[in-house]
C-alpha cells in the first residue's frame, strides 16, 4: 500500500492518494551524496562550490540518516508514474529499517535545506511498507524530459549570475553581490502568497524554488531564501535555512556564515520595494530578527503528531539547525554606516568625513550606526535632529566645506531603525 505524505514547508503542501508502483530495491550506506548544484561542476574556477550538511548533521538517528541518503539517490531519477493531482513520483527507494513516519518527514525536511538547487521537488513523498522496510518515493513538479531542459536553464542562469563576481573577494562582498543582484532581478509574488494564504495550491510551485527566484523572477520568502542559499553555496559561502513566522504568516530566511560568524539574512524582507530599507535584515543579529520574526522550534522539541499533522492535518513548521546569531561586526550599516561614539568636535569631524565620502559618491542615504556602548539611541536622535539641537548641522557644515560643485541641503528627513540602532537620514543637494 503507497501512502502519500506532506510536509509542511513555509508556504508549500501538498496531500494526494497516488498509483504507485512498487520497485524495491537493497539499500544503500553511503554518507551524502545530494548536490548543490544541477551540473555537478564548480561554475566558476574563482570559488569552488560547497556541498550543505547542516541538516544531515542535524538528524538524530541511523534511520533518518539512510532516508536522507535514500532521497539522495533518487532525487532526479523521475519515473513516468504520477499521483492523481499530476506530481512525477521518483523511482522507489528501499529502506531496510523500521522507519517511523516523522523520520521520513525530518529527513525531507533536512534534506530540502541543504539542497535549494533541487528545485524540481515538491514537499511530498510517498511510503509503501513492506515486511523488513520501507520504500520511499519523493514527488517531481516535472517529467523527466522538462526536469533536464530546466535544469540546463537554470545552470545557464546561475552561471550568468555568478560570471562578473571578481578574484579573492570576501565572503561579505560575495554575499552582498548576491543578495543585491536577488533584491533587484526579482519580485515578490503577491498572488501566489495570497493564494497559500486562502489554502489554494496552485499547480505550479515555481514561486516557491530558486527557479521561480532566478528564471521567472518571481518568488515568494521560499524562492528567495533558496535562490539566496543555493548561490551562496556555489560560491563557497555556508549558510543554511531558517524556518518560522512573520508579521502574521508562515516565513523561511536564511543564516549565513560570514567569516567564521553566523548572521542572519532575509532577502525577502530587505525587498522592500523602497532603497530606504534594503539593507535592514543583512547580518542581522538574533535579538534583531527577534524584533519581527519568530523561530520555529527544532524538530527535537515537538512531538511526532506536531511534525506529522497525525495524519489529518498538515504539520507544524520546524527546524533542524539553528545558529546562535550574536555577532555584528558583518552587518551592513556597522561595515558602511558613520558609527557614533559621541557628540564631541573630534566625533563631528570623524562623522562629518563620512558625510563627505556619501556626497562624493552623489548617495542619496547617509546611515548613522549608534554605538550603544557609547551612546543611547534615543539621546543620539534628539541631539542630532532636535530642531533645537541639530548637532547634525555641524557634520554638514564640515563636508560642505570640502565641496565645491554642489552643497548638501541642511534639511534632512530620517527614518529611525531602533531595533537596529540606525538613522538613516535623506540626504538632498543643492
Amino acid at each position: 500500500m503507497a501512502l502519500i505524505f506532506a510536509v509542511i514547508f513555509v508556504f508549500c503542501s501538498c496531500s494526494d492518494d497516488v498509483k504507485n508502483e512498487i520497485n524495491s530495491t537493497q539499500p544503500v550506506t553511503q554518507t551524502p551524496s545530494a548536490v548543490n548544484k544541477t551540473d555537478n561542476k564548480d561554475f566558476t574556477d574563482k570559488y569552488a562550490a560547497i556541498k550543505l550538511t547542516f541538516g544531515y548533521d542535524g538528524l538524530e538517528n541511523e534511520a533518518q540518516r539512510a532516508c536522507y541518503n535514500a532521497m539522495s539517490e533518487i532525487s532526479d531519477v523521475i519515473t513516468d508514474t504520477t499521483s492523481d493531482s499530476n506530481s512525477y513520483l521518483t523511482e522507489e527507494k528501499f529502506i531496510s529499517m523500521n522507519l517511523l513516519d516523522k523520520d521520513i518527514f525530518i529527513a525531507l525536511t533536512a534534506y530540502k535545506y541543504d539542497n535549494p538547487g533541487v528545485f524540481w521537488l515538491k514537499e511530498s513523498f510517498t511510503s509503501s511498507y513492506y515486511n523488513g522496510g520501507v520504500g520511499i518515493r519523493l514527488c517531481s513538479y516535472y517529467s523527466a524530459e522538462e526536469l533536464n531542459k530546466r535544469k540546463a536553464k537554470f545552470d545557464n542562469k546561475v552561471s550568468e549570475i555568478i560570471k562578473p563576481l571578481e578574484s579573492e573577494m570576501s565572503e561579505y562582498e560575495r554575499e552582498l553581490y548576491i543578495h543585491n543582484y536577488l533584491i533587484k532581478n526579482c519580485e515578490y509574488d503577491n498572488a501566489a502568497s495570497e493564494l497559500v494564504k486562502n489554502n489554494v495550491h496552485s499547480d505550479s510551485g515555481e514561486s516557491f524554488t530558486a527557479y521561480g527566484a532566478l528564471i521567472e523572477c518571481n518568488a515568494v520568502c521560499q524562492g528567495y531564501s533558496d535562490a539566496m542559499s543555493y548561490l551562496l553555496a556555489c560560491v563557497g559561502i555556508e549558510n543554511t535555512e531558517i524556518s518560522g513566522t512573520s508579521q502574521g504568516g508562515n516565513h523561511i530566511w536564511n543564516a549565513v556564515k560570514i567569516d567564521g560568524d553566523w548572521y542572519y539574512l532575509d532577502a525577502t524582507w530587505d525587498d522592500h520595494g523602497d532603497e530606504v530599507y534594503q539593507y535592514d535584515y543583512f547580518n542581522i543579529t538574533t535579538s534583531q530578527l527577534e524584533y519581527d520574526h519568530t523561530i520555529a522550534e527544532t524538530y527535537e522539541n515537538m512531538t511526532e503528531e506536531e511534525i506529522t499533522g497525525g495524519g489529518s492535518n498538515l504539520g507544524r513548521n520546524f527546524n533542524i539547525f539553528i545558529p546562535d546569531c550574536t555577532e555584528e561586526s558583518e552587518n551592513y550599516y556597522v561595515k558602511n554606516g558613520a558609527i557614533l561614539q559621541g557628540f564631541d568636535e573630534e566625533n563631528d569631524v570623524l562623522m562629518g568625513e563620512e558625510l563627505l565620502k556619501v556626497a562624493l559618491n552623489g548617495d542619496t542615504y547617509y546611515n548613522i550606526c549608534v554605538d550603544r556602548n557609547y551612546v543611547d539611541y534615543e539621546n543620539a536622535c534628539e541631539q542630532l535632529f532636535d530642531p533645537y539641537i541639530y548637532r547634525f548641522q555641524n557634520y554638514v557644515n564640515y563636508a560642505n566645506s570640502h565641496l565645491s560643485e554642489y552643497q548638501i541641503d541642511y534639511s534632512a528627513s530620517i527614518v529611525k531603525k531602533d531595533k537596529l540602532n540606525v538613522i538613516t537620514v535623506k540626504l538632498s543637494y543643492i
